[in-house]
Parts: C-alpha cells; sequence; structure tokens
C-alpha cells in the first residue's frame, strides 16, 4: 500500500501528536480559580487511542 497524498498523512500525524501531547482541557473544580490542564491521554484507558491513526486515514481519499 502505498501513500499517495503525503502532506494529509503529515497533518494527520501532526495532529496526532499534538492532541496527544498538549493539553485538551482544563479541569476546575468550582469555576472560580484557574484549572489544571488535562492531557487527552488522561482521560480515558488509553484502549482507543489505538483506533486514531487508522481513523485519520480513512479520513482521505
Amino acid at each position: 500500500m502505498a501513500i499517495h497524498n503525503r502532506p494529509l498523512c503529515l497533518l494527520a500525524l501532526l495532529l496526532l501528536v499534538g492532541a496527544l501531547a498538549l493539553p485538551f482541557l482544563s479541569h476546575a473544580p468550582n469555576r472560580l480559580i484557574s484549572g489544571q490542564p488535562v492531557p487527552l491521554w488522561a482521560l480515558g484507558s488509553g484502549a482507543w487511542l489505538v483506533l486514531l491513526p487508522g481513523l485519520a486515514l480513512l479520513a482521505g481519499p
């Protein structure tokens, strides 16, 4: 299987790295103080993160 759209593959990879490395949400229990950043990988069990690269490849033509 050859990659026909290299920029799409690179952008999907950068999106995945950015989504996993950067804080996604902020948790503030009472909304009066600034919250603590919560990365995407800390939200769940992490098993569904295996599907993200496949979904990015399915989004392309």
